[in-house]
């Protein structure tokens, strides 16, 4: 007698996964599973997450030692304060100019 074969599926996250785990809106689940599919918001059909690809998701954009390590070197912050100038609404007409034009009147 042989033995059953055994197939492994992959598990899959679904709209009420993402909800109930992360605690959002139906609509932001969906933006998070297509984000995680890599998916545009136009693309239509059935989204299922494979588990693996899920977790590997969460885990760049949640897990701050994750992406700390992923991240690309930057340069420190440097704080310019540039002072914005006050403009006040003009009060005489722009030079040249040559009055209303035929269409104003």
């Amino acid at each position: 007698m042989s033995s059953p074969r055994l197939i492994e599926l992959p598990a899959f996250v679904d709209v009420h996964d993402v909800m109930g785990s992360m605690k959002c809106s139906r609509t932001t689940a969906y933006a998070h599973m297509r984000a995680a599919l890599q998916r545009t918001p136009g693309m239509r059909g059935s989204i299922r997450v494979p588990l693996y690809v899920w977790q590997r998701y969460v885990q760049a954009q949640f897990d701050p030692e994750s992406s700390a390590t992923h991240a690309r070197p930057t340069r420190p912050a440097v704080s310019v304060a540039v002072p914005i100038p006050i403009t006040r609404p003009r009060t005489k007409p722009r030079s040249g100019s040559q009055g209303p034009r035929q269409d104003d009147r």
